[in-house]
């Protein structure tokens, strides 16, 4: 048999089989072969009329292994995306005839719409959640409620090209229609495409009402849109980034009273509160903060003065930022283990002063599971040894551009915190492949791992830390001095391993 174009090969083995079935099943015992093949088959239009029969097989074998759950989600992925890069030239072969297992129907406003599983599933997780429920059901069938022919014919478009190129045709009531469906069935490409095209029909008169809306139905993608055009007005407020469709976030830049009147529409739906300079030493400070039911979090960042600013915030508080707070001493730490019994995380960030006396206090913070100490230069193994022993149930820990920090003070973090899951360790210098190995043998619960710029890190250090953590979710590694040659086996070794290089 000849190959396609452009094949790689690695592949020519393959070469030797006669038939497209034999193909066929060969290469469904070797994923990542499969997918490569399948590519370059789709981009040699010649082989691809010659050998149509494979195309179909590939394509059908695809929907349905992604249907009966049997795909890797990444697998499935990648294979999307090539269908939908050649969707023209494929188009014809997406949908079969009915046939439990191989297509899935769906029924709207009384019509019966056939879909392919696996593009439907790749960009929704509903619709892949369903599919497993429906295959353990034995059942291909699902009557949708309360929605268009109209509505499902873009998210339809949507999961064939992954874009939707039209869509700035559609009215702001059908933008939202869609939005909503989309939220609903979590097409998060869709939302924001949405909500990039919503940014149109928003003004000063209703972008409080609007940006009200959004977090109302956890709209984040829209609520970020808003936000642009809300802090382009040059208000005495400014909407920061949020880390979940629940927050809203919002930074005090003056007092004026114009200020406070668009405050007071906002406040009972606001969760984070930051104040710039020191406007927390205002008597507007302790008003503005018990004006929200909701309050969460509180940062007090570059407050160069302690006005007890602490009283005012609610005993209930989950978060607090004091990231170069010139004025934190000991027995401030001490206040907020004796005052906040709920704090969760807390940020020291730059607060280069603080020696062991501070570190010493920690063991009162109860509750804490997230600790960042980012650029705090003077920490040293010593330091990191008493604040893990103080905060044993950390879960996320940051230590990014502390210099001081050697593989020792790896292993006294990882002894002492046995529940990290999140750990950043930046331009963080001193670290080598030692350090990142006790990472390995240590952090049994790690998910997500951050070592950029750390520069004794070598090829052979990485690849056998990855065999020590073959689960690990995501690494990002931005600035590190690693081989092309070695990227290249990660990312073939750990195809689900997300690489942020």
């Amino acid at each position: 048999m000849q190959g396609p174009d452009f094949l790689s090969p690695n592949l020519n083995a393959y070469l030797n089989l006669e038939s497209d079935r034999e193909l066929f099943q060969a290469l469904t015992k070797q994923p990542l072969d499969l997918i490569a093949f399948f590519e370059a088959g789709c981009e040699d239009e010649a082989w691809f009329t010659k050998h149509a029969g494979f195309i179909q097989l590939i394509i059908r074998w695809t929907a349905k292994s992604f249907y009966l759950n049997q795909l890797p989600i990444y697998y499935a992925e990648k294979l999307a995306h090539i269908i939908r890069s050649h969707q023209h030239q494929l188009k014809p072969y997406l949908l079969f005839q009915p046939a439990l297992f191989l297509t899935f129907k769906l029924v709207i406003q009384g019509q019966i719409r056939i879909v392919n599983s696996l593009l439907l599933g790749t960009i929704s997780p509903f619709f892949k959640d369903l599919f497993i429920n429906y295959y353990q059901q034995l059942k291909d069938r699902w009557e949708i409620p309360k929605i268009s022919l109209d509505t499902f014919n873009w998210i339809e478009s949507y999961a064939l090209k992954e874009s939707a190129e039209e869509l700035w045709r559609c009215e702001s009531h059908e933008l939202m229609a869609i939005m909503q469906q989309a939220q609903a069935w979590r097409i998060q490409g869709l939302v924001r495409d949405c909500a990039k095209l919503l940014k149109k029909y928003i003004n000063q008169e209703n972008v409080v009402e609007n940006l009200i809306k959004a977090h109302r139905q956890y709209f984040l993608d829209w609520k970020v849109v808003i936000s642009e055009v809300f802090n382009s007005y040059g208000y005495g407020l400014k909407l920061l980034p949020c880390q979940s469709e629940t927050e809203l976030r919002i930074e005090f830049l003056d007092f004026k009273q114009e200020t406070l009147d668009l405050f007071h529409q906002l406040a009972s739906f606001i969760t984070h509160l930051t104040f710039s300079e020191d406007l927390s030493t205002s008597p507007y400070y302790g008003k503005c903060v018990n004006a929200c039911p909701r309050l969460m979090g509180a940062d007090l960042t570059g407050s160069t003065v302690y006005d007890n600013q602490f009283d005012d915030l609610p005993g209930s508080l989950g978060e607090l930022n004091l990231s170069v707070c010139g004025w934190l001493r000991p027995h401030h730490i001490r206040e907020i283990g004796h005052q906040f019994l709920n704090l969760k995380k807390l940020i020291l960030d730059g607060n280069v002063h603080l020696n062991y006396q501070s570190w010493g206090e920690l063991h009162r913070l109860q509750t804490l599971i997230s600790l960042s100490t980012r650029q705090c230069h003077q920490l040293t193994n010593d330091d990191l040894k008493s604040i893990c022993r103080n905060c044993s149930r950390l879960e996320e820990f940051d230590v990014e551009e502390c210099r001081l920090l050697t593989d020792q003070g790896i292993l006294e973090i990882f002894s002492s915190c046995s529940h990290l899951s999140k750990f950043n360790c930046n331009r963080c210098d001193l670290i080598t492949d030692k350090g990142l190995l006790e990472i390995g043998v240590r952090a049994h619960l790690l998910s997500q791992l951050s070592i950029e710029r750390c520069s004794k890190l070598t090829d052979q250090g990485l690849l056998y830390f990855l065999r020590l953590k073959p689960n690990l979710k995501e690494l990002s590694i931005k600035g590190c001095e690693f081989s092309l040659t070695c990227l290249e086996e990660v990312r073939r070794e750990y195809p689900f391993l997300k690489l942020l290089d």
